[in-house]
């Protein structure tokens, strides 16, 4: 027997044994065709094939001891291995961690807003781990201030059921502020919905945010917790599109405190608007929404939706001329609109973002338009606002814009870091202007470009984008260097694949087909 060293720890160089069995007497004839003799070779070679298999069995007698002896070993590995895990977790740094600590620590570990409770989420999840964790769990308020009741899904059609979830929550969250959001499509669902609100409406001096997505009979059921909601910071309205509209909503008109309103529906609102530092609204006149901004001067958000219905027969010039000193985001959905500079009626001194939505509108047969930024009032904005656009995002529909109105955009916000583009409005993109001529013929688009953000699909001018790369890539010189790239592909074409592969050898970590590439 021959025996090699072998590592204990990794097993590198395996014992390997040579065993020298006792040549039986008919062993030159294991290597030839010869046949043995059909007496004295036949015999002895019935004689060793029963000596082999008796020894075979008295083998696999002992390796079936062994295997026992092993698998008794290995439970006591596993036995030594969970007790030395229990003692090194005595010595564990998260386990000297003081509750606190570790309520902090829960409270970062909530799943993201409007995620119904589960057993596979914090709370519920981490309270199952120990006892520490669960008393500390539940003597947190915090983790159970975030209540989301979906009564459009099945497991909410037991009123005990979400009575009792709701009771829960409420009892452990304390005094905590609440963050509520309610979807219901029909209301009230069952018989659970007026003991819900009810339940809710109690505690309405806690409200922080809300959030509620159904019929306008939700709304008015609120209408006794008004002048109660002292701590109440945000409120996001989303009714259904059959939901009936209310006459008027006053319901927050005394929350003192109210500082982001967003609410997509019809109705007359009566809010504090002087405090407000957020405000989405839509289904208004651009008359009424730019009136609604004059009571708004803290405004730092603002996103105004106007119907394209409401467009067709408005008289933008009747806009009052608003300032609001302190708006950095701005975020509007606009006509095509080919004689009224809606934008014009705006000093914003300090905007820093633009959000356009474009709807096509035809011009008159005959007429000729100006290009969108000067029709739209975006180069008059600008001009008498003064400010430092650094972020600009353009969407719109086909045929919306042509080439030269993204040029004109562009042209009028040199300072742009940021450009975010659709679909349609990334075809349109004038890419040679974007690179920087050795003649000098002409200046680039916008030099400080920092991060750049497109929708391609076939008709992106991919055999201009490389060039375009390259002459944004360049280190040391007078134009930025484009730091981000975010690419979505909405369709399966392989004429990009050249182009995409051009970006991953200069380190672009992505997947193709209607997913991101990201480089930063």
């Amino acid at each position: 027997m021959h025996a090699n060293s072998v590592c204990l720890w990794c097993g590198a160089g395996t014992m390997a044994e040579t065993y020298n069995i006792e040549p039986s007497a008919v062993h030159d004839l294991l290597h030839s065709n010869l046949p043995p003799d059909p007496k004295a070779q036949m015999n002895a070679a019935r004689k060793s094939v029963h000596d082999l298999f008796r020894d075979l069995d008295h083998m696999d007698k002992e390796i079936s001891q062994i295997k026992v002896v092993l698998r008794r070993l290995q439970s006591k590995r596993v036995a030594l291995q969970d007790y030395a895990q229990a003692h090194k977790a005595l010595i564990s740094s998260f386990r000297q961690f003081p509750a606190e600590i570790l309520s902090e620590i829960f409270i970062h570990a909530l799943p993201p807003p409007h995620l119904r409770l589960s057993k596979l989420h914090a709370p519920l999840l981490l309270q199952g781990v120990c006892r520490r964790w669960r008393d500390v769990v539940q003597s947190t308020p915090a983790v159970w201030s975030y209540i989301y009741l979906d009564f459009d899904r099945r497991n909410y059609s037991d009123d005990d059921r979400c009575f009792e979830f709701l009771s829960t929550c409420l009892s452990r969250s304390g005094q905590y502020p609440l963050s509520i959001s309610l979807k219901a499509r029909m209301w009230p669902p069952a018989q659970s919905g007026d003991r819900v609100l009810a339940l809710l409406t109690a505690q309405c001096e806690r409200w922080h945010t809300v959030h509620l997505q159904g019929q306008s009979s939700m709304l008015s059921q609120l209408s006794k917790v008004k002048g109660r909601l002292s701590s109440l910071h945000s409120v996001h309205l989303n009714p259904s599109s059959w939901a009936e509209p209310m006459p008027l909503l006053d319901t927050f008109a005394v929350a003192q405190k109210l500082r982001h309103f967003a609410g997509y529906l019809h109705t007359e609102l009566m809010l504090p608007w002087n405090s407000l530092t957020s405000l989405a609204i839509s289904q208004r006149t651009a008359k009424a929404l730019w009136t609604i901004l004059q009571n708004c001067p803290n405004l730092v958000e603002f996103e105004g939706r106007i119907p394209e219905d409401i467009w067709k027969e408005e008289n933008v010039s009747e806009c009052p001329h608003v300032r609001l000193p302190y708006l950095r985001s701005l975020s509007l959905t606009l006509q095509r609109t080919w004689t009224q500079a809606i934008l014009s009626t705006l000093t914003v001194p300090v905007l820093e973002y633009a959000h356009l939505i474009i709807a096509r509108q035809l011009p008159t047969p005959g007429f000729k338009y100006k290009r969108f930024h000067v029709c739209s009032g975006l180069s008059v904005l600008l001009s008498q606002s003064k400010c430092t656009l650094l972020k600009f995002k353009l969407e719109g529909e086909k045929r919306a814009l042509d080439p030269l109105d993204i040029m004109g955009c562009l042209e009028a916000l040199p300072s742009l870091t940021e450009l975010d583009l659709d679909a349609a409005m990334s075809r349109l993109l004038p890419l040679t202007r974007f690179m920087d001529r050795p003649d000098g013929a002409a200046t680039p688009l916008v030099p400080g470009l920092r991060k750049l953000q497109l929708n391609l699909d076939k008709k992106f001018p991919w055999d201009r984008f490389q060039t375009f790369l390259e002459s944004r890539r360049v280190v040391g010189g007078w134009l930025e260097l484009l730091q981000s790239l975010i690419l979505t592909v909405h369709d399966d074409m392989p004429t990009y694949q050249d182009a995409l592969d051009t970006l991953e050898s200069e380190g672009i970590d992505g997947t193709h087909g209607g997913v991101c590439v990201h480089w930063a």
